[in-house]
């Protein structure tokens, strides 16, 4: 690898490969090992495996960063993947991720941790724009108090997100109220399905 990055036993990987049967495809697996400059991927029954000496690019979500692994497949048995080589390393800062201009309905749950109905308000609302780092959300009241809230989110596809967020700026209109958040202690499978909304793919699946 180009980078002193390795990627970890039960890190989420985001597998793109293009070929005859399957253009465009993103499956989902595990890094179930890192032996040398080889990886090795669990896909599980997440979908059918790249043709052998296909060239794909795998996507680690790790806290600090998103890396994307340009390598070449080959498919072992059940459901395995090994990615040698791995030809070139790219580091994308999660805070620089792109952002999209995206509507989805959200609430907010400023919760304070003692985890009592009385500790918290949801408020709804609407997203303005989505990015793995974070999200800018519309509301037509304010949050009560100071308290950052999780965000509860549906997907298309039906899957239910609970994001933790901080509040980074906050513009109390006398109509609407506007936050931008960054999410904190993201899961890589959360990441996984933001990634893909971002991108404008399907789910992985």
């Amino acid at each position: 690898m180009v980078t002193g990055f390795r990627p970890r036993a039960g890190q989420v990987v985001l597998l793109e490969y293009q070929g005859e049967d399957a253009q465009g495809t993103v499956l989902t697996g595990l890094v179930v090992k890192d032996d040398g400059g080889e990886v090795t991927i669990d896909l599980g029954a997440s979908g059918p495996p790249p043709a052998d000496g296909s060239e794909v690019v795998a996507s680690v979500f790790a806290p600090e960063a998103l890396y994307r692994l340009h390598a070449t497949a080959h498919a072992g048995r059940a459901g395995l993947v090994a990615l040698d080589p791995v030809h070139q390393v790219e580091r994308v800062q999660r805070r620089s991720w792109p952002r999209r201009a995206l509507h989805l309905a959200v609430t907010l749950v400023p919760l304070d941790g003692t985890g009592t109905e009385a500790d918290f308000t949801a408020v709804a609302g609407r997203t303005v724009d989505v990015g793995v780092g974070g999200m800018r959300v519309e509301t037509i009241r304010p949050l009560p108090g100071s308290v950052d809230p999780s965000v509860m989110m549906t997907l298309a596809d039906g899957t239910s997100l609970f994001l933790q967020t901080r509040i980074v700026h906050a513009d109390i209109g006398r109509d609407s109220c506007e936050y931008r958040l960054a999410f904190h202690d993201l899961a890589d499978e959360d990441a996984a399905h933001l990634a893909a909304l971002v991108e404008g793919r399907d789910p992985p699946g």
